[in-house]
Protein backbone atom coordinates (compact mmCIF):
# COMPACT_ATOMS: atom_id res chain seq x y z
CA UNK A 1 0.00 0.00 0.00
CA UNK A 2 1.52 3.23 -1.38
CA UNK A 3 0.78 6.59 0.52
CA UNK A 4 0.74 9.87 -0.81
CA UNK A 5 0.97 13.19 0.39
CA UNK A 6 4.23 15.41 1.47
CA UNK A 7 6.84 14.92 3.95
CA UNK A 8 7.65 17.25 6.74
CA UNK A 9 10.89 18.75 4.85
CA UNK A 10 8.67 19.14 1.64
CA UNK A 11 6.57 21.54 3.99
CA UNK A 12 9.18 23.42 5.59
CA UNK A 13 11.06 23.96 2.45
CA UNK A 14 8.11 25.06 0.93
CA UNK A 15 6.73 27.39 3.69
CA UNK A 16 10.32 28.63 3.51
CA UNK A 17 10.59 29.69 -0.13
CA UNK A 18 7.17 31.14 0.44
CA UNK A 19 7.95 33.28 3.88
CA UNK A 20 11.45 34.12 1.78
CA UNK A 21 9.47 35.46 -1.35
CA UNK A 22 6.77 37.01 0.60
CA UNK A 23 9.15 39.23 2.65
CA UNK A 24 10.83 40.37 -0.41
CA UNK A 25 6.94 41.59 -1.94
CA UNK A 26 6.84 43.55 1.43
CA UNK A 27 9.90 45.18 1.21
CA UNK A 28 8.92 46.16 -2.35
CA UNK A 29 5.35 47.27 -2.12
CA UNK A 30 6.76 49.28 1.22
CA UNK A 31 9.37 51.08 -0.45
CA UNK A 32 6.80 51.85 -3.26
CA UNK A 33 4.25 53.48 -1.05
CA UNK A 34 7.15 55.70 -0.25
CA UNK A 35 7.98 56.70 -3.35
CA UNK A 36 4.30 57.28 -4.36
CA UNK A 37 3.96 59.46 -0.89
CA UNK A 38 6.93 61.80 -2.13
CA UNK A 39 5.45 62.07 -6.00
CA UNK A 40 2.35 62.85 -4.49
CA UNK A 41 3.37 65.43 -2.46
CA UNK A 42 5.59 66.93 -5.45
CA UNK A 43 2.71 66.30 -7.98
CA UNK A 44 0.11 68.49 -4.97
CA UNK A 45 2.75 71.34 -4.64
CA UNK A 46 3.49 71.52 -8.89
CA UNK A 47 -0.77 72.33 -9.50
CA UNK A 48 -0.59 74.45 -6.26
CA UNK A 49 2.32 76.54 -8.44
CA UNK A 50 0.81 76.43 -11.33
CA UNK A 51 -2.38 77.94 -10.22
CA UNK A 52 -0.84 80.72 -8.53
CA UNK A 53 1.01 81.02 -11.86
CA UNK A 54 -1.86 81.20 -13.91
CA UNK A 55 -3.87 83.32 -11.55
CA UNK A 56 -1.20 85.85 -12.07
CA UNK A 57 -0.52 85.69 -15.39
CA UNK A 58 -4.33 86.53 -16.50
CA UNK A 59 -4.25 89.04 -13.66
CA UNK A 60 -7.58 87.57 -12.07
CA UNK A 61 -7.99 89.35 -9.12
CA UNK A 62 -9.31 87.74 -5.26
CA UNK A 63 -12.74 86.87 -6.01
CA UNK A 64 -14.36 88.73 -2.74
CA UNK A 65 -12.68 91.93 -3.88
CA UNK A 66 -10.69 92.70 -0.98
CA UNK A 67 -7.81 93.60 -2.99
CA UNK A 68 -7.62 97.36 -3.08
CA UNK A 69 -5.23 99.15 -5.86
CA UNK A 70 -3.57 96.88 -8.84
CA UNK A 71 -2.94 93.37 -8.12
CA UNK A 72 1.03 92.88 -7.86
CA UNK A 73 1.40 89.33 -7.80
CA UNK A 74 0.70 85.86 -6.44
CA UNK A 75 3.10 84.49 -3.48
CA UNK A 76 3.07 80.29 -2.83
CA UNK A 77 4.94 80.29 0.69
CA UNK A 78 6.43 77.23 2.17
CA UNK A 79 6.69 76.45 5.65
CA UNK A 80 8.54 74.45 7.41
CA UNK A 81 8.11 75.15 11.05
CA UNK A 82 6.55 71.87 12.98
CA UNK A 83 5.83 70.34 9.71
CA UNK A 84 5.79 71.21 6.01
CA UNK A 85 3.15 73.23 4.86
CA UNK A 86 2.32 75.90 2.04
CA UNK A 87 -0.15 78.72 1.12
CA UNK A 88 -1.33 80.59 -1.85
CA UNK A 89 -1.70 84.54 -1.19
CA UNK A 90 -2.21 87.56 -3.42
CA UNK A 91 -0.26 90.75 -2.69
CA UNK A 92 -2.03 93.87 -3.62
CA UNK A 93 -0.55 97.23 -3.52
CA UNK A 94 -2.76 99.23 -0.79
CA UNK A 95 -3.97 96.26 1.02
CA UNK A 96 -2.54 93.92 2.67
CA UNK A 97 -1.87 89.83 1.50
CA UNK A 98 -5.17 88.17 0.52
CA UNK A 99 -4.92 84.55 1.68
CA UNK A 100 -6.23 82.27 -1.69
CA UNK A 101 -5.75 78.85 -0.81
CA UNK A 102 -3.93 77.54 2.28
CA UNK A 103 -2.41 73.92 1.12
CA UNK A 104 -2.22 70.67 3.04
CA UNK A 105 -0.29 69.61 5.54
CA UNK A 106 2.15 67.79 3.53
CA UNK A 107 3.01 63.93 5.07
CA UNK A 108 5.75 64.04 7.67
CA UNK A 109 7.80 61.80 5.77
CA UNK A 110 8.58 64.29 3.41
CA UNK A 111 10.68 67.08 4.72
CA UNK A 112 12.54 70.14 2.79
CA UNK A 113 16.36 69.49 2.02
CA UNK A 114 16.74 73.00 0.81
CA UNK A 115 15.49 75.54 -1.71
CA UNK A 116 13.18 78.77 -1.78
CA UNK A 117 10.87 79.93 1.09
CA UNK A 118 8.41 81.18 -1.34
CA UNK A 119 8.19 82.27 -4.84
CA UNK A 120 6.13 85.18 -6.69
CA UNK A 121 4.56 85.04 -9.61
CA UNK A 122 4.49 88.51 -11.17
CA UNK A 123 1.36 89.70 -13.13
CA UNK A 124 2.64 92.03 -15.27
CA UNK A 125 6.21 90.65 -15.92
CA UNK A 126 4.97 87.44 -16.24
CA UNK A 127 8.16 86.21 -14.51
CA UNK A 128 8.96 84.52 -11.11
CA UNK A 129 11.29 85.65 -8.09
CA UNK A 130 12.03 83.16 -5.58
CA UNK A 131 13.36 83.91 -1.91
CA UNK A 132 16.24 83.50 -1.15
CA UNK A 133 17.08 85.17 -5.12
CA UNK A 134 19.69 82.43 -5.50
CA UNK A 135 17.26 79.58 -4.84
CA UNK A 136 15.65 79.05 -7.84
CA UNK A 137 14.33 75.41 -6.97
CA UNK A 138 13.27 73.00 -3.71
CA UNK A 139 14.40 70.00 -2.69
CA UNK A 140 12.23 67.38 -1.19
CA UNK A 141 13.66 64.42 0.76
CA UNK A 142 12.11 61.78 2.22
CA UNK A 143 13.14 61.01 5.86
CA UNK A 144 13.42 57.36 6.03
CA UNK A 145 14.90 56.47 2.66
CA UNK A 146 16.67 59.81 1.41
CA UNK A 147 14.93 59.53 -1.85
CA UNK A 148 14.51 63.14 -3.23
CA UNK A 149 12.47 65.14 -5.51
CA UNK A 150 13.51 68.49 -7.38
CA UNK A 151 10.83 71.36 -8.13
CA UNK A 152 12.87 74.14 -10.18
CA UNK A 153 11.06 77.86 -10.89
CA UNK A 154 12.71 79.58 -14.25
CA UNK A 155 12.96 83.41 -14.13
CA UNK A 156 10.33 83.58 -16.27
CA UNK A 157 8.18 81.77 -14.10
CA UNK A 158 8.21 77.73 -15.85
CA UNK A 159 8.03 75.25 -13.00
CA UNK A 160 9.67 71.80 -14.09
CA UNK A 161 9.81 68.64 -11.53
Amino acid sequence: MKKSGFTLIELLISLTLVAFLGSLGLGTYVQFNRRQILNNVVRGLVSDLRLAQSKAQSGERPPDSSCQGDLLDYQVSISFVDSLSYSIVANCSGSQNILIKSGPTINSEVIKESGFNYVKFMTLRRGAETSPPEEDSLVLRLRTSGETRTISIGPAGEISF
